[in-house]
């Protein structure tokens, strides 16, 4: 019974699995091709005042995480009707006060511009500006009122219903979108788009997951357990929220908005892949190299030293690809006015050399090194507020953006001091990315002579 019950869970953690990589595939896929129709409907200064409002939601979200989610999938009692109705009683809350803080934001964003406080060529200067980032707002709201019963599917790995909540969320927001993009040629028809897809996914959440009805409630106890847990995601999410989100926030003091928006065009592609090979490679080394570890230290090391090559064979592979054809890239995704973008994407693809944090942080997660992520997070801070300002400061804007793209590099020496402790450094294994490079760089220069 024990043998079958095992090989049950085994395939369904696998069927689990699969739903969330096609899932994570199919959403990537979508907001690619979103992407490519709306740049033939929107200018670039509409990408930087959408990326500038993106940033601003994504980072009080981050800077607000309590971990309820997290609190939900480990809790003893999650069945508990007060236990739930008090973790949605505080994400609703949650989702008022980062609505009423993104208001806020936008009335003093309004009142810097009208006192000339700030660069008058600069993207946050943009007259309509605070009125896109007060309307997503209602962004905030809306999701604060997802149910618990989302998290207890995650937490029955329920994730065929889930990818078809998110999925069809995402397609609702393309079309929303596309359809007023192609009316009214409006950057307001993005703002719009995600707002109705936001209300179909908590609406769908409703619908299509089985759970009870919330209501308000603030129960005592299981207050102190859901905030006493969350305080140290709030701390790590805090910390990512700038990492993953301070580029553009510092590049909208430097460009103006349609430069922004060709950044934000441009790294749409390292973006996507590193994020994929992360949750496809990574996701996989983390159960493998645990399992690894707990059979012998000669186990663990020979599984790091076969999933550090081959997340380093995908990325870098890809970011020779992105280097060697990023003018025919550009040109074939989109059209002539998002030209300059090229040369922002070959620049912006060196970010994914060396990039290779999640089996490193997997390695150390299977051994419970959990407290290095935080002193990684912290320095991959450092590198973007301090190092970017000071290459921007002695050399203008290209030095900027080649901070950014490298800025990565500037944890890999504390990285392998982690493995040399760990027994798990391997400098051949380290090396092995400079093949890749050049095979995806002959790739992308052979894709040029083609198309040319």
């Amino acid at each position: 019974m024990r043998e079958r019950l095992r090989q049950w869970l085994g395939s369904r953690v696998l069927r689990a699995a699969g739903w969330s990589l096609t899932g994570q595939l199919g959403a990537y896929a979508v907001r690619l091709f979103s992407t490519v129709l709306l740049t033939r409907l929107l200018v670039p200064a509409d990408y930087g005042a959408v990326a500038i409002v993106m940033v601003v939601g994504t980072v009080l979200w981050l800077l607000s995480d309590v971990g309820i989610r997290a609190s939900v999938l480990r809790s003893a009692h999650p069945e508990d009707p007060r236990f739930q109705d008090t973790a949605w009683t505080l994400q609703l809350l949650r989702g008022l006060v980062i609505g009423a803080a993104t208001l806020a934001i936008a009335l003093a964003l309004a009142t810097a511009q009208s006192l000339a406080w700030l660069p008058p060529d600069s993207a946050w200067s943009r007259a309509d500006l605070p009125g896109l980032i007060a309307a997503s707002a209602a962004s905030a709201i809306i999701l604060g009122a997802v149910p618990i019963r989302t998290y207890m599917a995650s937490r029955t790995l329920q994730m065929r219903t889930l990818t078809l909540i998110d999925l069809s969320a995402q397609l609702v927001t393309t079309v929303v979108t596309l359809g007023l993009a192609y009316a009214t040629r409006s950057v307001w028809s993005v703002i719009a788009g995600m707002l109705v897809g936001n209300l179909w996914q908590v609406a769908t959440a409703f619908r299509w997951l089985p759970g009870q009805a919330h209501r308000c409630l603030l129960d005592p106890a299981a207050r102190r357990e859901l905030l006493s847990f969350g305080r140290w995601i709030l701390l790590s999410s805090a910390v990512t929220a700038l990492t993953l989100n301070g580029d553009r926030i510092l590049l909208g003091l430097w460009m103006d908005d349609a430069a922004l928006g060709l950044y934000a065009i441009a790294i749409t592609l390292p973006s996507v892949v590193l994020i994929l090979a992360g949750r496809s490679i990574g996701a996989v080394a983390h159960a493998r190299m645990a399992e690894a570890f707990r059979e012998s230290r000669a186990s663990l090391q020979r599984n790091f030293r076969r999933f550090l090559p081959a997340f380093d064979l995908v990325t870098g592979t890809a970011a020779g690809l992105l280097m060697g054809a990023a003018e025919p890239i550009t040109h074939w995704l989109y059209d002539s006015r998002y030209a300059g973008s090229a040369a922002l994407l070959a620049t912006m693809s060196w970010s994914l050399v060396l990039a290779r944090s999640e089996v490193y942080n997997a390695a150390y997660l299977a051994q419970g090194h959990s407290s290095r992520l935080p002193v990684l997070s912290a320095v991959q801070g450092l590198a973007l507020l301090l190092g970017v300002p000071l290459a921007h400061s002695l050399g203008g804007l290209q030095a900027a953006l080649w901070a950014l793209a490298l800025r990565h590099l500037i944890s890999l020496p504390l990285h392998w001091v982690y493995c040399r402790r760990d027994q798990l450094l391997h400098w051949r294994s380290e090396w092995a990315i400079l093949p890749a490079l050049g095979m995806g760089w002959g790739l992308g220069r052979c894709a040029v002579a083609l198309a040319s």
